[in-house]
């Protein structure tokens, strides 16, 4: 463990405050492209590297010593979705992936990035009544639409809409939680060359509910 702790301390006395370019609601904030485009070559000159995945627990980050595989493991609790003026379902969750990514990746490494309050939509103001909450209708072709636009998406981005998908299908008993336990570590434990193969699975799969 004190290899990946003396090249982490290493890369934070290296690392500068990461400028805020992107323009939200009355602030300003650095990206998740400006974050990994200023961090990549520090993290290559000390020998460090990092993924992330969505999970049941959180949003995970693990921060490894690549000669050694030492690692600094967190997990960041991940809020439910909200809603979003503008924004379909899916595109609320990418937004939640990203937003977390950013932050969750921020803390690990001890970066200063930005003050704002984040998230580039309005929330929705909840009304409150007697009745019990509306949920939306399961819709087999809006997820068939959400995977094939993107197959040809990077592996990481192809990974989050599986996982994304599968969850809908949680969300609306079509699997159980303990299978989207199993399909979240299976996946993760796949390359770039598994994942075409799981796409086709994954539509017969709604193509049979």
């Amino acid at each position: 463990m004190k290899n990946v702790l003396k090249k982490l301390a290493a890369f934070q006395w290296e690392v500068p405050i990461i400028v805020k370019k992107t323009k939200g609601y009355g602030y300003n904030y650095a990206d998740l492209p400006t974050i990994i485009e200023t961090l990549q070559p520090l993290l290559q000159k000390n020998g460090l590297g990092f993924y992330q995945s969505p999970s049941p627990e959180g949003m995970v980050t693990v921060v490894f010593d690549a000669e050694t595989g030492e690692e600094i493991k967190t997990i960041t609790p991940m809020q439910d979705c909200i809603e979003m003026k503008g924004m379909n379902a899916f595109q609320v969750d990418g937004t939640r992936i990203t937003y977390y990514r950013r932050y969750a990746l921020a803390c690990a490494l001890g970066l200063v990035t930005d003050e704002d309050t984040d998230a580039a939509g309005e929330q929705v103001k909840k009304v409150q009544t007697n009745q019990a909450k509306t949920k939306l209708p399961f819709d087999v072709k809006i997820l068939t639409s959400m995977l094939d636009a993107s197959r040809s998406k990077p592996e990481t981005e192809r990974k989050s809409v599986l996982k994304t998908i599968y969850a809908e299908m949680v969300k609306h008993g079509k699997r159980s939680q303990e299978d989207m336990e199993r399909f979240s570590l299976a996946l993760d434990a796949k390359t770039e060359q598994d994942l075409d193969e799981i796409y086709d699975k994954m539509a017969k799969l709604l193509k049979s509910l």
